[in-house]
């Protein structure tokens, strides 16, 4: 047997093999990815049997069909590459999410206990924010602070000496 035919009856006892692994473990992998790499693994498995019969002198008549599907291995590689890089996206971006999500509760969790009064504002000067020791400093309660904006006239922003700020010195 001619090396080459020993190698492509190798190649598609190994494939089979990989598609055997494949159904045993088809729920692990993720919907498309399984699909695509099952099709990947049988033209695999195809291409190296139509060879080794060929270089075993059995026949040549699968090789127009042979040339067609050879076409498809590169587009069906490249859907692999992309639904695996759009899985670890997926998977990066939930990551992120949760470690937004756990400092996000972080600072929450500082805010409330702080001993200082704590306000946010918006681009606008809009209060979205008040913890609960800007309430006793501010002597309103937190739905009272959060319907107004940093320059409320109730605010009455004086300068140490007692002059109002004109607007253009306030920072919004």
């Amino acid at each position: 047997m001619n090396p080459i035919g020993a190698l492509d009856w190798l190649t598609a006892a190994a494939t089979l093999g990989s598609i055997l692994l494949l159904v045993f473990h088809w729920r692990q992998a993720p919907g498309r990815t399984r699909s695509i790499v099952l099709g990947l693994l049988l033209l695999t498995l195809f291409d190296s049997t139509s060879n080794a019969l060929e270089w075993s002198g059995i026949t040549n008549a699968l090789d127009s069909l042979e040339d067609y599907l050879e076409l498809l291995r590169p587009v069906m590689w490249g859907i692999l590459m992309a639904d695996l890089l759009r899985i670890k996206v997926e998977r990066d971006l939930l990551a992120s999410a949760r470690r937004l999500q756990q400092e996000r509760d972080l600072v929450s969790s500082i805010a409330e206990t702080s001993p200082a009064g704590i306000v946010t504002l918006n681009l606008n000067g809009e209060i979205t924010y008040a913890n609960d020791r800007a309430e006793t400093v501010l002597q309103l309660e937190r739905q009272n602070i959060l319907t107004r904006k940093y320059n409320d006239p109730k605010w009455r922003i004086v300068a140490l000496n007692g002059e109002p700020y004109a607007a253009e010195q306030l920072p919004f």
